[in-house]
């Protein structure tokens, strides 16, 4: 039987064949598949227009219509014409499919990427910026040494000898309006201390750092999450009343 082929593009080429006495029979679910598929793109085929009325002829349909591409989809919806649809197959590939060796040899493919320079990032951390090494303790000695720095930088620039913020912190005493029964002590960690010092709770390992008037500055928390992440900051806001108030969690690292 005469055929011709139709390049579909992407590989693909659609076979269209004269159907013979086949016609008025009731298609395949294949032949209605390839038909469909065929007609996703119709007529914008490579030569499909030029060469329509060529194909009518080579199929024995006959060449003498007025639209050609008309006359040859009409054939072939109503089965005088049958499809078949060529699938694209992989250049190099087995008989699975797939290729039959790896596009590059493992152990070469990446021979020729030249190597990165290791990174600060890559640098070991001390032994104290290790989630899995930080104490209490650790952690306080590097807070320290950061206070200690800002206040040698503060003093290296003071003008008329103002003294550092915490440098004449007057001894704490208890205020007589602060009551003294336990009612502000808040998870076991208390809520005034000596001025200009740290409190870590030993159960929690809650850190809270006293102002110059021995009322709480800040807390660090590493045991529980409010939202913001493991460990996070409080601060304690002077909202003019006689105790400051504790502020939202604020994420931080104790890493530099």
């Amino acid at each position: 039987m005469a055929s011709v082929t139709i390049d579909m593009g992407s590989g693909k080429r659609a076979t269209l064949t004269s159907a013979g006495n086949s016609t008025g029979m009731r298609p395949s679910v294949g032949q209605r598949s390839a038909v469909s598929e065929l007609m996703l793109h119709w007529p914008k085929y490579s030569g499909l227009t030029t060469g329509a009325a060529g194909y009518l002829r080579k199929l024995g349909i006959g060449a003498f219509h007025s639209d050609p591409v008309a006359a040859l989809r009409s054939a072939i919806e109503d089965g005088r014409v049958s499809v078949s649809i060529d699938q694209p197959v992989a250049r190099g590939g087995s008989a699975g499919g797939s290729p039959s060796t790896p596009p590059f040899p493992r152990a070469n493919r990446l021979a020729s990427v030249p190597g990165v320079a290791a990174l600060p990032v890559d640098k070991p951390l001390p032994s104290w910026a290790t989630p899995s090494d930080v104490t209490a303790d650790e952690l306080i000695s590097y807070l320290e040494s950061v206070v200690a720095g800002a206040g040698s930088s503060l003093a290296g620039n003071d003008i008329g000898g103002a003294s550092s913020l915490l440098g004449e912190a007057a001894p704490f005493e208890l205020a007589a309006d602060v009551p003294n029964d336990g009612s502000f002590i808040l998870a076991g960690t208390p809520n005034t201390g000596p001025a200009g010092s740290w409190y870590t709770n030993p159960g929690s390992g809650q850190m809270r750092l006293f102002g110059n008037n021995g009322l709480p500055v800040v807390d660090f928390d590493f045991d529980h999450d409010h939202g913001q992440g493991i460990p996070h900051a409080h601060n304690w806001d002077d909202v003019g009343g006689g105790f400051p108030v504790r502020g939202p969690g604020v994420s931080f690292s104790p890493l530099p």
